[in-house]
C-alpha cells in the first residue's frame, strides 16, 4: 500500500474576515478514498468536512487575541495515514490612499514613550492593473504589541486614481510627498483593512504629541467626529471611519467644510510643498 500524500501549502496567510482559511488536498497513488481529520490544540478552533478537506473558523476569529493558529492535518486511506503540521496567520492588510498608491515606500516604526521612532520594516506598495488592487502593503499586524503604538509612513509612488472617481486613470500622477497613520497594535488588529490617507496625514499632524498619553483615543476620536458628517459619539467606530477610509468610497461622508479643505490638502502633500501644507494644517 502506497502511503497519500498532502498536496497542500502548510502556511498559510488570510485577511481577517476571511472564514475558510485552507482546503486540505492529497493524493494516492492507489486511487484510494481519502478522508481528512485535524488534531493538536487549536484545531478545536475549527470544523474540517472529512471527505472535502475544507477547513473553516466554528467563530469569526479575533486577530486582536489570536493571530496565529498551529493544528496537525491527517488524511487516511483507510489503512494507513500520514500527518502534517499546518500554520495558519490572519493579517491586517494595507492600503496607501491619495488615491491608489503603486510602488510607494513603506517605513514601519515602532514609537517609542519617549515618542523616538525605532525602523522594524520596509515594504514598497503593490502595482497591479486592477485599481483595488494597488497600493497594498503588509501591516505585520501579527507581529505587533496591542500595547505599543506604530508609525506607518508612505512616501512618494504613484496616483492611479487622482480624480478619486474609483476608476483607474489613463495615466498616473506623481506622489513626491509623504502621509502617515498613527496605530496602536491592538486597534489596528481590529481593523478589516487599514488605510493610510490623507485623513490619517492631517490626524498625525495634530495627534502625534498625544501618543502614549491616556486620553490618545478620546482627542483622537473628537478630531475625527470634526471630520466626518457623523452623529457617532462612539469611539472605536470614530476611529475606525479613518483608519479605514477610502477616498473614493468614503469622502461623500465628510462634512461640507473639510469636502473643500481636502482637495489643497491632497495638492500640497502630493507636491511635497511643506509651507503650503503647514500654513494649510495651522489655518484649517
Amino acid at each position: 500500500n502506497d502511503l497519500p500524500q498532502f498536496t497542500n501549502n502548510t502556511l498559510v496567510t488570510i485577511n481577517k474576515n476571511e472564514t475558510n482559511p485552507i482546503t486540505l488536498t492529497a493524493t494516492d497513488i492507489d486511487n484510494d478514498n481519502l478522508t481528512f481529520s485535524i488534531s493538536g490544540d487549536d484545531a478545536s478552533y475549527f470544523n474540517i468536512n472529512s471527505q472535502t478537506g475544507v477547513v473553516t473558523f466554528k467563530n469569526p476569529p479575533d486577530s486582536e487575541s489570536k493571530s496565529s493558529y498551529i493544528f496537525t492535518a491527517i488524511v487516511s486511506d483507510g489503512r494507513d495515514s500520514v500527518s502534517e503540521n499546518i500554520t495558519i496567520n490572519i493579517v491586517v492588510e494595507g492600503t496607501a490612499y491619495l488615491g491608489n498608491l503603486a510602488e510607494a515606500n513603506v517605513s514601519i516604526y515602532e514609537i517609542n514613550e519617549d515618542l523616538t521612532l525605532k525602523l522594524l520594516w520596509k515594504e514598497t506598495t503593490s502595482t497591479a492593473n486592477v485599481l483595488d488592487e494597488i497600493g497594498r502593503f503588509d501591516t505585520h499586524s501579527i507581529s505587533l504589541d496591542n500595547n505599543k503604538y506604530y508609525l506607518y509612513e508612505i512616501e512618494g509612488g504613484y496616483d492611479w486614481d487622482s480624480d478619486d472617481d474609483g476608476i483607474l486613470d489613463q495615466n498616473y500622477t506623481i506622489n513626491r510627498g509623504k502621509i502617515r497613520a498613527i496605530a496602536k497594535g491592538s486597534t489596528l488588529k481590529q481593523t478589516d483593512n487599514f488605510t493610510v490617507s490623507y485623513i490619517s496625514e492631517y490626524i498625525f499632524r495634530y495627534m502625534q504629541n498625544h501618543i502614549y498619553n491616556d486620553d490618545f483615543d478620546s482627542i483622537e476620536a473628537e478630531l475625527i467626529k470634526e471630520l466626518f458628517d457623523t452623529d457617532s459619539n462612539d469611539t472605536d467606530i470614530l476611529i475606525s471611519l479613518a483608519n479605514q477610509f477610502v477616498p473614493s468610497r468614503d469622502f461623500s461622508n465628510l462634512n461640507d467644510d473639510f469636502k473643500e479643505f481636502a482637495p489643497y490638502l491632497v495638492e500640497a502633500i502630493r507636491d511635497d510643498n511643506i509651507t503650503n501644507l503647514t500654513s494649510l494644517m495651522t489655518l484649517n
